[in-house]
């Protein structure tokens, strides 16, 4: 009898602590068939703390790569936080109850191959309180006689200094400019072959995009 409530109680105790948990809605994202030639690929998940302690609220997640090319980008967003090759933990606290917004990607940058990451999220004052989400991406070559092709829109010269022309198959269409984290840094609705000034941008990686039914992007550098 002593032994069967000793059983019991051990169940309810760990029954208990799964509640404690912090935990992800999602936890694996697996993608075998995406074309390199798209800029990059996101997975989302929501964290919640439903963690038993009202002061556990206080955490920190860390990207793990497994294997991911090196010439990739790998970014990860927590809430409006995000945060591109991260190297070390990051702090960010939920209040018990709590929801935040997740998200893990990679930037292929026109290169083929296999990335497979994964990012842990955990309670500061007890690590054991965790949960992951994993992104398994397989970037190819892909040629449909369905899609537009991909040259259909130019973007030069690249890398840019103070201007760009973006050629799309369409008399007047709108140009996104987005950095490299997503944030749109220019938009402009154009004529084909009118000029885009693009000299206040800083130096680095942009994705230049054409928004429509069907949405292309191209990667600029610019100088």
């Amino acid at each position: 009898m002593k032994r069967k409530i000793t059983l019991l109680l051990t169940l309810l105790a760990f029954a208990v602590s799964s509640l404690a948990q912090i935990s992800f809605d999602k936890r694996d994202f697996v993608e075998p068939n995406f074309s390199k030639d798209e800029f990059d690929y996101n997975a989302k998940a929501y964290l919640t703390n439903s963690s038993t302690d009202p002061g556990d609220t206080l955490f920190a997640w860390v990207l793990n790569k497994i294997d991911v090319p090196s010439d990739w980008s790998t970014t990860v967003c927590s809430g409006y936080l995000c945060i591109e090759e991260p190297t070390v933990p990051y702090d960010f606290a939920i209040k018990r109850g709590d929801t935040v917004e997740f998200k893990l990607g990679f930037a292929f940058f026109g290169v083929a191959g296999e990335g497979d990451a994964y990012v842990s999220a955990y309670s500061v004052t007890d690590p054991s309180n965790r949960d992951s989400i994993r992104l398994r991406i397989t970037a190819r070559d892909l040629v449909s006689t369905n899609d537009l092709d991909k040259t259909a829109i130019k973007v030069y010269p690249n890398p840019a200094t103070d201007v760009v022309y973006v050629d799309y198959n369409s008399a007047s269409y709108t140009v996104n400019i987005y950095d490299i984290l997503g944030n749109l840094k220019m938009s402009q609705k154009i004529n084909k072959g009118q000029p885009i000034q693009v000299n206040d941008l800083a130096r680095g990686v942009y994705v230049v995009r054409i928004e429509g039914d069907l949405s292309f992007s191209k990667v600029l550098q610019k100088q």
